[in-house]
């Protein structure tokens, strides 16, 4: 076990150790960006936060230096976990399938971790344990009990029916065993952590509406919070300068469902936009772009890769016209309310706008089919199609931090009514 931060410092008045599913520092995917600004605004609305999460070779391996320092300069206290592979947690896992899924049983402590862990937290003193997303539900469930606090959720997604979709959709047989082992238990599981957990904060109010029915009745909305970066002096010659005009893409290149969405738009979609505006650009950029999506993009017109850009901000800000292609998926996309930041339109499919409201849905524009996304992105170009700033005004205040001023008051209250 990694880790660092300080000593916890004089009785604050409220504290919450968040067990967020990975380090999520830099905010480079989707699931990071909603734990590090939602993080972030905890911290400035007075939450002292002592933050336990992991690390893992698959994702880059053990945080960098200043990144740590980063993440340190916002909570009160740092645990980083390092998920090990090889044969021997291998093994450990599989053992601990009938219990958790592959996910949950890969973060669930050993004994040596957990007393290592357990005085730390202690120390702390949390009034609450927030559990960003589902991974890290066995230490969430865990402290919370030993603890006797209660314990809060942060859902991203319907994560067993997103993991049964990416399994469908993988492309390569080690790919597809590998995710119906990671499928295993988990809609037990999930419906379990969710119905014992004191609130649930859904980022999807359709996914939201879902667990309702399921019986989850202690569930509301809690919209991603989205953060613009200023304009940093003299960043200009760092930036990959795009094609004038052109339209954009930025997501991760590599996860089956981006992956089929991306392979959609260009075999279907992108030839009829050819037809209407011969000299159009469009610019998909993300990290670690799969090899049949670049092989598609090589053999493509008017199509440039971006891969693994330091900074996905320039590239918004250049763009004349945003797409989000994606077929499949669940909760929200993040990629979408980053995109509802810059007023230019947004072409969509149906999936990239789930999980919305409608004052937010608005602002996008909708293609259920290959022309009509086609014939919207051509008109968009062509410069026929804006967004009114009141529609894009709207849209944008969903995602503001205020959102979150209701939930810290609802955890202080939780906590106070113990006393009255």
């Amino acid at each position: 076990m990694k880790t660092g931060g300080s000593s916890p410092k004089a009785e604050p008045f409220f504290r919450v150790t968040l067990i967020a599913g990975e380090f999520p520092y830099p905010p480079n995917h989707g699931g990071r960006a909603d734990m590090w600004t939602r993080i972030q605004a905890l911290a400035e609305r007075g939450v002292q936060i002592q933050l336990i999460c992991w690390s893992s070779e698959l994702w880059g391996g053990r945080p960098q230096p200043e990144h740590l320092d980063v993440v340190r300069g916002v909570v009160h206290d740092l645990v980083v976990m390092h998920i090990p592979l090889g044969a021997k947690a291998l093994v450990r896992r599989l053992c601990l399938l009938p219990r958790w899924p592959s996910h949950v049983a890969s973060r669930a402590p050993t004994a040596a971790q957990w007393r290592e862990l357990w005085p730390r937290v202690q120390a702390f003193g949390p009034h609450g344990v927030f559990q960003d997303n589902l991974w890290g539900g066995a230490l969430a469930e865990r402290l919370a009990r030993q603890l006797g606090v209660p314990r809060w959720v942060r859902s991203h997604n319907i994560e067993f029916k997103y993991m049964q979709r990416q399994q469908a959709l993988a492309r390569g047989l080690k790919q597809r065993l590998k995710l119906a082992i990671t499928c295993l238990g988990i809609e037990r599981y999930e419906l379990h952590n969710l119905r014992t957990a004191d609130a649930v904060y859904d980022i999807s109010t359709d996914d939201l509406a879902y667990w309702r029915g399921r019986g989850v009745q202690r569930g509301q909305w809690l919209p991603p919070i989205v953060r613009v970066p200023p304009v940093q002096a003299g960043a200009e010659s760092r930036v990959h300068v795009l094609p004038p005009g052109c339209a954009l893409y930025v997501g991760n290149l590599h996860t089956p469902n981006n992956v089929q969405g991306l392979l959609w738009f260009l075999q279907q979609v992108w030839p009829h936009v050819l037809v209407q505006c011969p000299e159009a650009q469009v610019v998909l950029a993300g990290a670690h772009p799969h090899p049949d999506l670049q092989e598609a993009v090589a053999a493509t017109p008017g199509v440039t890769l971006l891969p693994n850009p330091p900074d996905v901000w320039p590239l918004y800000r250049q763009a004349a016209v945003l797409i989000n292609p994606v077929l499949a998926g669940s909760g929200v996309n993040i990629k979408t309310t980053e995109m509802l930041q810059l007023g230019v339109p947004i072409v969509s499919t149906p999936v990239g706008a789930g999980g919305l409201t409608p004052d937010v849905r608005a602002a996008l524009q909708i293609a259920d089919t290959p022309q009509v996304f086609a014939d919207t992105l051509a008109q968009a170009l062509q410069g026929r199609i804006t967004v009114p700033e009141a529609v894009s005004a709207r849209a944008r205040a969903v995602f503001r931090p205020e959102a979150l001023d209701a939930v810290v008051a609802q955890w202080r209250d939780t906590h106070l009514s113990k006393f009255r």
